[in-house]
């Protein structure tokens, strides 16, 4: 225990202030929270009560909005209903409508159907070619594209004294075979594609059949070989005439469209004088026939030849080797010359101003003097 007497007043009256300060806070603040409590709660009170309003009238607006869009869509369905109901009653109209242009659409579609199958049925029919024209085109093109030779296509010869049904039978002299012969025993047989086989007749219907040969393998360089032998009517036929024909396009330089058919000499059939019934008589009937059919094929094998030739200078640059042209006979030379007289000055013009050095193409390869 301090003793009294050791305390002193002063420190006595220091420590008493601060001790009092503590006192009167504590007693305040016990005083103070209980109001503060209350203030808090007033407060939250409040807050909720402005929540509750704001809800409600959230709430309000939400079902306004929901009335006014109810409405709305009762509107909208309401205009769809009626919609509905005139485009039901347009639609019937209008489906009828429909139904009768596609029955129309369907009768006229039959119909053109038809015509167009009577109408290729028809053409193949008339069609010289054994295949179809895309066939016939697909496959000469490609032939061209790959060898770039022009193509020799051959005809039978047809004989006007016959039916049109024995013409197509075949059985008669018809110079294919005379023309095949001798192409291939040609030296000049490398200049140009030989194409047989791609005829199923004869080409009675002469120049229809050749425009619908053009039509087809216009683009296409051809030379195309066909004639026909003029007979008389009668048991025994002992005069004819040989008429073969060439005609061609894509071949000349200043040849750009259409075609050149080359008028060339006939070549009578004369039997010889004093025939019978005789073996004697029949061998020298076939002997003849046989050399006039040799005849014509060469002939035509060496104007063939001339014109591949002209070809190959004007493409290829390449100069013809004229020794192998040599003919006959002058008198051969002659005819063969005059008939073939344009293309034959236009070949030479050429021949002479490529060895002088005078010949020229431009950027696109036509000839420049």
């Amino acid at each position: 225990m301090v003793d009294s007497k050791l305390l002193n007043p002063n420190l006595i009256s220091a420590l008493a202030e601060p001790v009092g300060l503590v006192i009167g806070k504590v007693i305040d603040i016990i005083w103070t929270q209980p109001q503060a409590s209350r203030l808090r709660q007033q407060e939250s009170l409040l807050q909720h009560q402005l929540r509750s309003e704001e809800l409600e009238l959230q709430s309000l607006f939400r079902i306004k909005e929901l009335k006014k869009q109810q409405q709305y869509k009762l509107e909208e369905l309401t205009l769809q209903y009626q919609q509905s109901i005139v485009k039901s009653f347009i639609d019937s109209g209008i489906r009828i409508q429909e139904q009768e242009i596609i029955e129309h659409l369907k009768s006229s579609y039959a119909i053109w159907t038809n015509k167009a199958l009577r109408n290729l049925e028809k053409e193949d029919q008339n069609s010289p070619f054994y295949d179809g024209i895309e066939t016939t085109y697909r496959n000469l093109k490609t032939l061209y594209e790959q060898t770039k030779l022009p193509i020799i296509l051959v005809s039978p010869f047809w004989d006007d004294s016959i039916s049109k049904p024995l013409g197509e039978q075949g059985g008669y002299v018809d110079f294919r075979n005379a023309f095949n012969s001798a192409y291939r025993q040609a030296p000049w047989n490398d200049i140009a594609s030989k194409q047989d086989g791609y005829f199923k007749r004869p080409l009675y219907q002469t120049d229809r059949d050749v425009n619908y040969i053009y039509s087809v393998l216009s683009d296409i360089p051809v030379i195309l070989i066909h004639g026909n032998i003029q007979g008389v009517h009668g048991a025994h036929q002992q005069v004819q005439r040989i008429h073969p024909h060439i005609t061609f396009w894509n071949l000349l330089p200043d040849q750009q469209e259409g075609y050149t058919s080359l008028d060339l000499r006939f070549f009578p059939f004369q039997l010889p004088i004093g025939t019978g019934n005789s073996p004697d008589s029949y061998q020298k009937m076939g002997e003849y026939s046989l050399y006039l059919q040799d005849t014509v094929g060469k002939y035509l094998s060496k104007a063939v030849g001339l014109m591949s030739a002209f070809y190959h200078l004007y493409y290829f640059k390449t100069r013809p080797n004229l020794e192998q042209f040599k003919l006959d006979t002058q008198e051969e030379l002659e005819i063969l010359a005059l008939q073939v007289e344009e293309f034959y000055e236009q070949y030479n013009l050429l021949c002479h101003l490529k060895m002088k050095g005078i010949l020229k193409r431009d950027e696109l390869g036509d000839i420049i003097l």
